[in-house]
């Protein structure tokens, strides 16, 4: 396998997995029923003073309005017992977010276009030695992912405060991820805690999906291995 190839497979893969990885995150991080199982848990709606439903509309509103469905309401309109539910601050930042949230479903889309164009190439290029491409990138591209996503993890459990802060400096152009938990109903929906709990899942349904792609190119190589023995034999 020529170098060229090799780094070729290495790029499409590795694309693959970051696309793997962010669409492991929009899993978790819309996923309604883990919103209402945290609240649940940290008696959510107590410390707000809010019923089961009214949180969890206020949750909808907020995961519809970063989704950008087209028929959220204002968050700057947003009441409930006709009182405005998100200061000033708050909708600044949400918009924020939502920003970020659609600049990250860009790259994921670029990701898997790229991973797929060129795999295709990869294919059309050598389609006798397919397989044995796949299967020699395949062990450096999840090196370098399991890399990347210990040293997330490894940050995450060490010092999670730190690792929150940095990313926020890393995305965020201004300081308005900083909220009072006095003035602000975010932060208290969700705490620290919360984004701990959602970044572990999200790494353990992308560990999964990688684990589960391993086990099947491992048998697929099996089964191919078999053949090639028994045309030996014949």
């Amino acid at each position: 396998m020529s170098k060229i190839n090799k780094l070729i497979g290495v790029i499409a893969l590795v694309s693959l997995l970051l696309a793997t990885l962010f669409c492991s995150v929009k899993f978790i991080f819309f996923n309604r029923d883990l919103y209402d199982f945290f609240y649940n848990k940290h008696n959510t709606f107590q410390q707000l003073n809010l019923s089961h439903d009214d949180l969890l509309k206020t949750t909808d509103i907020l995961l519809d309005y970063i989704e950008d469905n087209g028929n959220q309401i204002s968050l700057s309109e947003f009441t409930i017992s006709n009182k405005c539910v998100f200061a000033n601050r708050e909708v600044e930042h949400m918009n924020d977010v939502k920003n970020l949230y659609h600049n990250f479903l860009l790259l994921t889309k670029f990701l898997f276009f790229n991973a797929m164009t060129l795999l295709v190439l990869l294919y059309l290029s050598n389609k006798t030695k397919w397989n044995d491409y796949i299967f020699t990138v395949w062990n450096t591209s999840i090196l370098i992912l399991m890399f990347l996503i210990s040293y997330i993890f490894i940050n995450v459990l060490a010092d999670f405060d730190s690792f929150w802060l940095h990313f926020h400096y890393m995305f965020f152009d201004n300081t308005l991820f900083f909220l009072s938990p006095e003035d602000s109903i975010l932060i208290n929906m969700f705490p620290e805690k919360f984004f701990f709990q959602m970044i572990l899942y999200s790494i353990l349904v992308f560990v999964t999906i990688v684990c589960i792609i391993s086990y099947l190119f491992f048998k697929l190589k099996q089964s191919g291995g078999k053949q090639n023995d028994q045309r030996c034999i014949v």
